[in-house]
């Protein structure tokens, strides 16, 4: 994605994140324009929300250092004041919710902005902070993950279906049509669940 295309998400307050690229170079094309901050990692939360503080404040580092992390994160929020500031760390996987939900609650401020990669799948756990970011080299998880492979399995069990309802139309008695074709759509109807049922498990 081209770089004009990165900055018109984060004027749009959207946070970025990349799949298997380092931040570093983003980090060194956009601090020109923007207040920005490399952490490189995720963890410690407290170490880097302490760099982020003193990134943005005069405050001496021994104040710094006693707050706690709702502190510094209020305290980060006031010195900002109506600026915004851009948090560049590569491992995005290894955030626990607790840090995920500290640091969506600062994006939520309008004030900080995060832009991230990650190499694997992430804890279930930290899904919502995930759903603020635009993935902008989807193409490649998808290749990697087969995210776009279309999946043929609940075609195939309609396929069986309906010829499981004409073999049951075929074996069927002719006397009673109504009763033959009723039983044969709910045998269907009970063989392609069973089957989407085990398949599911598989």
């Amino acid at each position: 994605m081209k770089l004009i295309q990165i900055e018109d998400l984060l004027q749009k307050k959207n946070n970025i994140l990349l799949y298997q690229e380092e931040v570093e170079d983003y980090y060194q094309l956009l601090s020109e324009k923007y207040k920005c901050i490399l952490l490189r990692e995720p963890t410690p939360l407290k170490y880097n929300l302490q760099k982020c503080v003193k990134c943005v404040s005069n405050e001496e580092d021994e104040v710094i250092n006693k707050l706690n992390q709702p502190e510094l994160r209020d305290k980060l929020l006031e010195e900002l004041g109506d600026d915004i500031l851009i948090i560049f760390f590569n491992h995005f996987q290894v955030l626990t919710w607790r840090s995920a939900h500290t640091l969506h609650t600062l994006w939520q401020s309008g004030q900080v902005l995060f832009f991230c990669s990650f190499n694997y799948h992430f804890k279930q756990e930290i899904y919502k902070f995930y759903q603020t970011f635009t993935l902008i080299n989807k193409e490649e998880y998808e290749k990697d993950t087969g995210k776009n492979e279309i999946n043929i399995t609940y075609p195939l069990y309609l396929v069986v279906g309906i010829l499981i309802f004409l073999a049951y139309l075929r074996s069927a008695s002719t006397a009673a049509i109504a009763t033959m074709l009723l039983g044969a759509a709910w045998f269907s109807f009970l063989m392609v669940r069973s089957m989407m049922y085990v398949g599911g498990k598989v």
